[in-house]
């Protein structure tokens, strides 16, 4: 396996060349089966194959490289690490394959590019694949997967299967500025005693990112459904985006039609049109600032009218402060579409690791719902729901010897002027090979509170890796919820086992089984993936 010094160096280097790009931050949130979940997933510009850099300190620790993600999350292999990673760790994100190049290093770089499947051939493709694949035409970064997700119950309503597969491909011809991005999830669900291959089958698939673009460098031009990684708050758009780069500034303009409710097909029924910019820059604060302004039409009816800004600064290499704010600019008042700016979201965050084994983090949420007009307009005023709720959260990680660590986040929340009525707080305790053991552990306390129940989840893992051939994963959860009009005690309990392992070192496959014993039901669920990584 290439060092991860190595890895490094190439990861710096890129993070000096690409000067103008924003440097994403993130944390791991969980760690099982050999896989290790971020807090960095699509809405960060995170892909598959993506590399992630844990840190801890000035200290790189671990490479990680992403095989799985959602919008918020991502699930990564650990391709090299200097020591055991552990739930909070820092992590830092550049898109090395994505929306811009510094122009004056862009031949330069591409070579840097095209050898990252190098760095990472014993956990890719093998040495002989990769250095015939160089000399080829087309170049292909990515993965593709089979997927089984079943369920059954004794309950005939719970129970159901799907099938399915995962495209994620990213393609470079060489020798021409010319990429191409595919990210789709095709899956059929068939309920009740349905076999995989009935035809009543419903298509539940959805193609994420399909485009093609042009980038020189400078100049970026991409068509088909896409997401601006810059301002991902303009979301999906079948249609055209144009941006231009120069001095750590991005300037675009995207223009187009919303993708329809299921994802799956093409919709003209909802206009969108957004001009969009950011500044980043690695000064001592590495500064990021993004800003955008969104309109959209049902028809010739004026649907919404956003701007949306978010900035992240870093001080004294420990503390981060974040920010995100989302404001409507118009509101209905009877059956006009007025000019009425309110926010709709309104995120802050606050971190800071001392020198010590101690992190800190504070943060603020407020949020009340968003409306598209055309979906209100025939609604009473009175009858629409435009509270505001507010959440603030403080949390503490503490790294202890002998591979312990301990994690606690509350969040209480604001309702109707009271404070700490409504509240969620998880609690865990983690082993990280605690004293040499070979076991990864944790046990963890979830309390919830809301004006409908009470409840109380326990929950105990434990990971061990087996002959460095596999990692499996053994999983204890009790529910117990405590309906607050009737008392009634509802009680749900679960036993799972997940097993992930790599075969020829370029095929992953992941299995798990679950036990649920539940107030009303009981039953199975089986979940499976093999995927291929190029």
């Amino acid at each position: 396996m290439k060092s991860i010094t190595f890895i490094f160096i190439l990861f710096v280097f890129a993070l000096s060349a690409y000067g103008q790009k924003s440097v994403v931050t993130g944390r791991i949130t969980y760690i099982s089966s050999g896989a290790v979940y971020t807090s960095l997933g699509r809405d960060a510009g995170v892909s598959d194959s993506s590399l992630i850099i844990a840190l801890s300190g000035d200290d790189t620790i671990a490479v990680l490289k992403v095989f799985a993600t959602s919008s918020k999350t991502s699930v990564c292999n650990i391709l090299d690490k200097k020591r055991d990673l552990k739930v909070g760790d820092a992590l830092i994100f550049i898109p090395l394959i994505s929306e811009t190049k510094s122009s004056s290093i862009d031949h330069t770089m591409e070579t840097v590019i095209d050898s990252i499947p190098i760095i990472v051939a014993t956990d890719s493709v093998g040495k002989d694949s990769i250095q015939s694949s160089s000399h080829s035409w087309l170049l292909i970064h990515g993965s593709v997967g089979l997927q089984y997700h079943g369920t059954t119950s004794s309950l005939t309503n719970f129970k159901y299967s799907q099938s399915g597969g995962i495209i994620n491909l990213n393609g470079k011809l060489t020798g021409i500025p010319v990429s191409f991005e595919i990210y789709a999830n095709l899956r059929r669900l068939y309920q009740g005693n349905l076999n995989l291959f009935s035809s009543k089958g419903v298509d539940r698939s959805r193609i994420y990112r399909f485009s093609l673009s042009f980038n020189d460098g400078t100049n970026i031009i991409s068509i088909g459904r896409i997401v601006p990684t810059y301002s991902p708050g303009i979301g999906y758009i079948d249609g055209l985006m144009a941006l231009r780069t120069f001095d750590g500034l991005t300037f675009g303009l995207v223009a187009g039609f919303e993708p329809g409710y299921t994802q799956r097909t093409f919709s003209s029924n909802i206009k969108k049109a957004a001009i969009f910019g950011s500044y980043s820059t690695n000064s001592i604060l590495h500064p990021s600032l993004n800003i955008s302004y969104v309109r959209s039409y049902y028809g010739s009816l004026l649907n919404r009218e956003s701007l949306s800004g978010s900035f992240r600064i870093f001080l004294l290499e420990r503390l981060s402060i974040s920010a995100l704010c989302d404001l409507d600019l118009r509101m209905k008042s009877e059956t006009k579409y007025i000019l009425s700016p309110k926010p709709a979201l309104f995120n802050a965050n606050v971190d800071y690791r001392f020198p010590s084994t101690v992190a800190v983090g504070a943060g603020l949420v407020m949020w009340r719902p968003s409306y598209s007009f055309a979906s209100i307009r025939t609604i009473p005023d009175s009858l629409l729901d435009l509270r505001i709720r507010t959440t603030p959260n403080l949390n503490i990680n503490i790294w202890l010897s002998y591979g312990i660590s301990i994690y606690n986040n509350y969040s209480p929340r604001l309702i109707s002027g009271q404070l700490g009525k409504e509240y969620l707080n998880y609690s865990s305790v983690n082993f990280s090979n605690a004293f040499n053991s070979g076991f990864i552990s944790r046990f963890s306390v979830s309390l919830n509170s809301t004006e409908y129940a009470k409840s109380k989840i326990y929950g105990l893992s434990v990971q061990k890796n087996i002959f460095n051939m596999l990692d499996a994963s053994l999983h204890y959860q009790v529910n117990r919820n405590t309906i607050s009009r009737t008392g009634d005690l509802l009680v749900y309990t679960s036993y799972s086992l997940d097993i992930f392992t790599n075969i020829f070192k370029s095929v992953t496959l992941w299995g798990s089984v679950e036990r649920f014993v539940g107030h009303a039901s009981d039953g199975y669920t089986f979940l499976a993936e093999v995927r291929k990584k190029f």
